[in-house]
């Protein structure tokens, strides 16, 4: 007997219809079973069809099925019109998203539901609209999110709650962990925008509002400590005072790499730092702190050094010999200085200090050999490194 909840999907038989949904809630926990529910649409039906088929007569639960949220963003990219009612489902979905979670975005959403509301918003904003006041305040916010993003005007209100969003993300779970963002540039033009650093981030919230409010707010969420992501808050971090920046830093454990990109940045004068090195706590996170800052000390008490690459262009007629220097003054060893004798031109050192390069450069010259030196570049003379464990 049919379930009274369930509706033929055309191109496909109610058999294979279920055997799609029985594949699509093993999705949820297995993600790769999404496309074994593709693959029994494409025996007869358009997939794009079957999927909006199910979530238009709600035969799953779609509101947290990431995967299945996934295909329809996808297809809703592909083709926003394929059929006039994609806009209704997307905005009756909002509303059943749960609002008590956090999927990565701001205001709870994941980056499927970003896209698919993304598509259809620009295709037709009219059923997001009409949604929008029966919407949760932090959802509704999310909506407005996008709706700043395809070039729509706010009002100052929603602008303001916007950036209140944006700044408190980056000041816990990080923007910058999202990776990609879409949007809509001056020109009218869409673009998958990298987030990838600070900066990145707060090109987006300048739609929102300036940039003093931006940094005030950003330098405000980093003092409640909640933060995450090292890149979202460098800038604030070098505003701090240096007391105030390493008492935050204490409980982060923040790897020596980063510590020394964010001293590099700041005006902190060496007596400053050992100094304060001194102050930390004997507890493992001050002397892990410590650790990193005695790191950056020395990098900055080593100058830097000049690369570059090594190519082996000519072999004379000591061939022996030159096998025997290049084992010994590059990383080649023996066999692999052979088979560079062997085949010139080959390739000897990619990062070779350049003193050194010209060093061998002359014996090798001669032996009646010949090397080529490129790729000149300054490198940091000391690379800083995390404790040993």
């Amino acid at each position: 007997m049919t379930d009274p909840a369930f509706v033929s999907c055309p191109g496909l038989t109610d058999d294979e219809l279920r055997e799609v949904l029985r594949e699509l809630k093993a999705a949820r926990k297995d993600r790769s079973r999404i496309h074994r529910a593709l693959k029994v649409c494409n025996r007869e039906a358009d997939w794009h069809q079957v999927m909006w088929h199910i979530a238009r007569h709600r035969l799953t639960r779609i509101e947290d099925h990431e995967p299945l949220l996934d295909v329809l963003a996808e297809t809703a990219m592909i083709d926003p019109s394929s059929s006039p009612d994609l806009p209704q489902i997307a905005a009756e979905l909002l509303a059943r998203i749960p609002d008590d979670r956090d999927h990565g975005l701001p205001s709870g959403w994941n980056r499927h539901v970003d896209d698919l509301v993304f598509a259809l918003y620009r295709h037709d904003r009219r059923p997001f609209l009409a949604v929008r006041q029966g919407l949760s305040p932090r959802l509704r916010c999310a909506l407005d999110f996008v709706r700043g993003r395809v070039g729509e005007r706010l009002g100052d209100s929603e602008r303001a709650n916007v950036l209140a969003m944006l700044l408190a993300h980056a000041g816990s779970v990080g923007l910058t962990r999202i990776r990609f963002m879409r949007l809509v540039d001056d020109d009218g033009e869409e673009q998958e925008l990298l987030l990838a650093s600070a900066d990145d981030v707060r090109g987006v919230a300048l739609r929102f509002g300036s940039g003093e409010a931006w940094d005030d707010g950003l330098l405000a969420e980093v003092r409640k400590n909640r933060w995450t992501y090292f890149d979202d808050v460098l800038p604030a971090l070098v505003r701090l005072p240096l007391d105030e920046l390493l008492a935050l830093l204490l409980p982060h454990r923040l790897s020596a790499r980063p510590l020394h990109t964010l001293l590099s940045d700041r005006a902190d004068d060496d007596e400053a730092l050992r100094a304060a090195a001194l102050t930390l706590p004997a507890d493992s996170d001050g002397a892990w702190l410590r650790h990193g800052l005695t790191e950056s000390l020395k990098a900055r008490a080593t100058p830097p050094v000049e690369q570059c690459a090594v190519q082996l262009t000519r072999v004379g007629s000591e061939r022996m010999r030159l096998i025997k220097l290049l084992a010994t003054r590059t990383p080649l060893g023996v066999q692999g200085a052979r088979a560079a004798v062997e085949a010139v031109p080959a390739g000897v050192a990619s990062g070779m200090p350049a003193d050194a390069a010209r060093e061998l450069a002359a014996a090798v010259a001669a032996l009646g050999g010949e090397l080529a030196l490129s790729d000149f570049r300054t490198a940091p003379g000391y690379i800083v490194r995390d404790p040993l464990p």
